[in-house]
Parts: C-alpha cells; structure tokens; sequence
C-alpha cells in the first residue's frame, strides 16, 4: 500500500505482523486443512468395501471433501495476505500509521500526528512472544484516533525508542524553529 508522505517527511521504520503471530492466527485453518486431507485419504479406502451404498456415495463424499479442501486453502490464503502483507505500521517522523486490512473490501488506516502522542505501552504475553520478540504496542494519543495498537508487531521495545527518538527530534525541530522565528 502506497501512503502519501507530506513534503519534508520520512520514514523511518515499518513493519508487518511478526510471522509467528500470522502462524497462530491460521493454525485453524491449517488444521483443518490437515483433517479434510485425512478425510479425503480415507474415502479411497471406501472402493474395497463390499457395501453398494457406500461405493455409490464414495464419489459424493471425495467432491464434497475437495470443494472443502479449495474453501479452506482460498481462506488460508487470504488470512495471509490480510493479515501479514496488507497489514502494516509505519513510523515517520511527522506521524504514526497503522494500516488493517479488515476484510478483502474494508480497509481502516489510523493517522496521529508524532506530538499528538501521549504515551507507548509495550505488551509481550507469553512464553513464545518473549522467545521470539513480538508483542502489542498501544500508542495512547490525543488526536480523535484515541489509542492505536499493533498485534504481533515484532521487536516492540525497538519500536517504542523509535517512536520517543521522533517525538524528541521532532520537539527539537520546533523548538529551533521557535528560536528563529522569535530571532
């Protein structure tokens, strides 16, 4: 997704949802992905019965496993474009973005300005989010957007320095630009 930057603004970090959250959040799907192919493996078994009823509906069975099997891999595929490519947070120096694709049609993307910011919690539940450094970050602002917060957001603490290091170089920009002006 292509944002429009203002004249003078830079990015200066983004990211996506860290791949082990994308993991968890289609593990649904992958297990039933592994069931539907278990399933379709045991209906070839179904040919060496002797049961009339069960040879008819075997084809039956093996279509309504397969059109299971396609929903279920277009789903799988989509859950990962939404959740890991069409998903970001971006960092600039004037601003803080956070883009969510919500479904294949609806698309919600939160703006604050840097000196609207009030305050950056860092969160990482678990044994596996410390493991492999994901967590949330909740920047708490004062513009009407309130609270923007990012899942799975890899190496959070690196991205709440980033975020003070703005806040401060921006401070200091204006400041200077104060200084000038009152000059």
């Amino acid at each position: 997704m292509k944002i429009t930057l203002n004249p003078n603004e830079i990015i200066i970090k983004s990211a996506h949802r860290h791949v082990i959250g994308v993991f968890l959040r289609i593990l649904p799907h992958l297990l039933t992905l592994i069931i539907l192919l278990i399933l379709l493996s045991s209906t070839l078994y179904l040919d060496t019965l002797s049961n009339d009823w069960l040879l008819a509906l075997a084809p039956i069975f093996r279509f309504m496993i397969a059109v299971g099997l396609i929903i279920d891999w277009l789903a799988l595929g989509t859950m990962i474009m939404l959740e890991y490519f069409l998903t970001s947070f971006i960092l600039t120096n004037e601003r803080v973005i956070k883009i969510r694709q919500e479904g294949i049609f609806s698309k919600s993307i939160f703006i604050s300005d840097i000196d609207r910011v009030q305050d950056i919690h860092v969160e990482q539940k678990g044994v596996i989010a410390h493991f492999y450094n994901f967590g949330t970050i909740r920047v708490t602002t004062a513009s009407e957007v309130g609270e923007i917060f990012f899942n799975e957001l890899p190496d959070p603490a690196s991205f709440q320095k980033n975020i003070f290091d703005a806040i401060n170089a921006h401070d200091n920009l204006k400041n200077n630009q104060n200084i000038i002006q009152q000059k």
